[in-house]
């Protein structure tokens, strides 16, 4: 048989800790079995109203979407009806005022009794008291403070967050569940949000590391232009040229310029000496330029590249997630310590 919400009118709803507290114990009634005793009683009629305003029966605002008639523990509470038109005959234009039983008796929704198949019944109920609501405030309160730490503190240790949250999330509105839950779990996001603090930080350290790098290039500039210096070679190269031609002919007049053969050899060996002390002067700079090279490619590897944008980016939608909870909870407990406004219907 198909069921219709009756909606209730805000004015006529129960007080919040009857709501908070009792509401999350409903069921569902199941398709095709009576209940044996009425679980809601109908108070009387209230003022009639003009009979060309009826009943919003498909507004979302009163019944659970796709077909689920659940009761809404934020909002107005409902009554179930076999039929649509059942729903509205007999109510429309009037207030209907639905009163939440203290404690919900499962057994008196089952047509036998359970200790007849050997079964015992456990019955939970939870009362609706003024200490469990102040105990809820309570612990929202201490969420919010929590999520008033900065998000690189939050994912490290957001452990404390669930362990609040966890016990109170039945008794919580949907929409303040949804934006709570993620919070809990704010520590899958450690790892990114920590390596992107620890990026900017990087980055933050950055210039005196490339002056520190600009520096040694100069230096090693300096050093490949002293290694890169071939003036001495050059002008020591046509001395060992014409030295060189001089070889030859002496070696055809060998027998008559012995003597001066001689002091040419001399001067060749002379010549070659200082070429040799060059290159030996030179080993120093290129080792030094390889010993530079190698801290020049040490330091480049310590270089963070790319922006800040999209580590912000990370930061920011956690963050997102802690604004969005951190509003959510202060308005749910705005609401909930302000006096409760009449909604028209």
């Amino acid at each position: 048989m198909q069921m219709a919400p009756v909606p209730v009118y805000q004015a006529n709803a129960p007080s919040f800790d009857k709501a908070i507290f009792a509401a999350p114990g409903l069921k569902r009634q199941r398709e095709g079995r009576v209940p044996s005793q009425p679980r809601f009683k109908k108070a009387s009629t209230k003022k009639p109203v003009a009979p060309s305003t009826p009943l919003p029966l498909d507004s979302p605002d009163d019944h659970t979407r796709s077909g689920e008639h659940e009761a809404d523990v934020g909002g107005a509470l409902l009554e179930r009806c076999d039929t649509p038109s059942e729903a509205t005959s007999g109510h429309a234009g009037v207030e209907v005022e639905i009163e939440l039983p203290e404690t919900f008796n499962v057994a008196n929704l089952l047509d036998f009794d359970p200790s007849t198949l050997g079964e015992t019944l456990m019955i939970e109920s939870l009362p609706a008291s003024p200490s469990s609501a102040a105990h809820l405030v309570a612990k929202l309160e201490d969420i919010v403070k929590r999520l008033e730490v900065p998000i690189e503190q939050l994912v490290v240790d957001c452990d404390e967050i669930r362990s609040a949250f966890e016990p109170i999330a039945d008794a919580l509105p949907s929409d303040l569940k949804r934006a709570l839950r993620p919070t809990a779990h704010l520590g899958f996001l450690r790892e990114d949000v920590l390596a992107a603090s620890v990026c900017i930080a990087s980055r933050a350290r950055q210039p005196a590391l490339k002056k520190e790098i600009a520096k040694e290039c100069a230096a090693a500039n300096q050093l490949k232009a002293a290694l890169d210096d071939q003036s001495v070679s050059e002008r020591l190269l046509p001395t060992k040229e014409k030295l060189d031609a001089k070889n030859i002919k002496l070696n055809e007049e060998i027998k008559r310029l012995q003597q001066e053969l001689s002091e040419v050899k001399a001067a060749i060996v002379a010549n070659t000496t200082d070429m040799e002390k060059i290159a030996t002067e030179k080993q120093p700079l290129s080792t030094m330029l390889k010993t530079n090279l190698s801290r020049i490619h040490l330091l480049n590897k310590s270089l963070v590249v790319g922006s800040n944008e999209p580590d912000r980016q990370i930061i920011n939608s956690a963050d997102e997630v802690r604004l969005k909870a951190l509003v959510a909870v202060r308005q749910f407990i705005h609401n909930f310590l302000s006096p409760p406004s009449i909604r028209i219907l």
